[in-house]
């Protein structure tokens, strides 16, 4: 569902932050036309490339998933692994696992969430799919709080 798919300019970014702080990186989920070429060998990209099970094994050794809303974001916990999920047109006080590692964050606009459970709703925004346009420091930030939190 393309209004909630994280922006590949923010998602190369938050990448590039995060392997500053030496960590390792692997993208996972479905591919689109938008090639990410970062040149860190502590970066994979295997978006289309893993199976569901394979998916769920990475994310099962990952110190933490970063996610749309999206089944990965129930798959990490379901497997107790702590997510940040970014959260634009749906509802995280339905939609966000309830667990203690699970994380969320949202744009609080005043047309989100736009989703009422029945049908994919069309972007009325003056910027559509700006629910998704996150804070990229904020979103670093978050990200450095809860990985400073586990180790």
């Amino acid at each position: 569902w393309k209004l909630k798919n994280i922006p590949i300019n923010m998602l190369k970014k938050v990448i590039n932050n995060i392997l500053i702080e030496n960590y390792n990186c692997i993208l996972i989920g479905i591919y689109n036309k938008d090639k990410i070429d970062i040149g860190n060998k502590k970066f994979i990209d295997l978006r289309s490339k893993t199976s569901l099970i394979d998916a769920c094994a990475i994310i099962s050794k990952a110190m933490l998933v970063v996610t749309a809303d999206s089944a990965f974001m129930h798959i990490a916990a379901a497997l107790n692994v702590s997510s940040l999920s970014l959260f634009g047109p749906t509802n995280p006080k339905i939609l966000a696992p309830q667990t203690k590692d699970s994380f969320f964050t949202t744009r609080n606009l005043y047309c989100s969430p736009c989703y009422n459970n029945l049908e994919i709703p069309i972007c009325k925004n003056k910027i559509p799919g700006d629910c998704m346009n996150f804070d990229i420091h904020n979103i670093i930030s978050q990200i450095l709080k809860i990985l400073s939190k586990l180790q």
